[in-house]
């Protein structure tokens, strides 16, 4: 009898452990997802800017003929300091082009224009491996293709860090 009574003793607890897991799981989950909303801004794709905001209406001037699809704005650099990214039809077939305004230390420069998706683009800033510097996902479709990109400002300029079906949507 006092075999069957350690054997019970022992389920009991392990169902008790493994309760408790779930229960932290879930708790870490949803830390992790608070985490995240709150470097999103609290929503899961970002705004078009305030088409009042000054970077935008730098940008707006140093490019009178872009079509602007959209724009947001987010630290991506972790400088403390807003960059502005901008999508915006560069021909006339469709094609768009993602391209980022920083500011440094008061001087305004431009990356290099990268390929965007053509249709339905949105924009989310998020720090993917919680390091210093966020990633810039940039996502979209183009006849149906949908694609994702994952972007970091390195030296000066927007690099592809991860993605998946861009070329077939830009």
């Amino acid at each position: 009898m006092r075999k069957w009574k350690k054997q019970l003793l022992c389920f009991v607890l392990s169902i008790a452990a493994l309760v408790g897991l779930v229960y932290l799981r879930d708790f870490l989950k949803e830390k992790d997802e608070a985490a995240e909303m709150q470097s999103s801004n609290g929503r899961q794709y970002a705004p078009f800017v305030d088409k009042a905001d000054p970077m935008y209406q730098f940008y707006v001037a140093a490019h009178p003929e872009q079509e602007i699809i959209l724009a947001s704005i987010g630290d991506i650099t972790d400088d403390g300091v807003d960059e502005l990214v901008v999508i915006y039809r560069a021909n006339a077939d469709g094609a768009c082009e993602t391209v980022v305004l920083v500011n440094e230390n008061g001087n305004y420069y431009e990356t290099t224009p990268t390929p965007a998706p053509r249709e339905n683009q949105k924009m989310r800033f998020f720090n993917m491996d919680k390091k210093d510097v966020m990633e810039l996902l940039i996502t979209g479709s183009k006849d149906g293709e949908v694609g994702y990109a994952i972007y970091r400002i390195i030296d000066r300029e927007l690099i592809n860090f991860f993605g998946e079906g861009m070329e077939d949507c830009c």
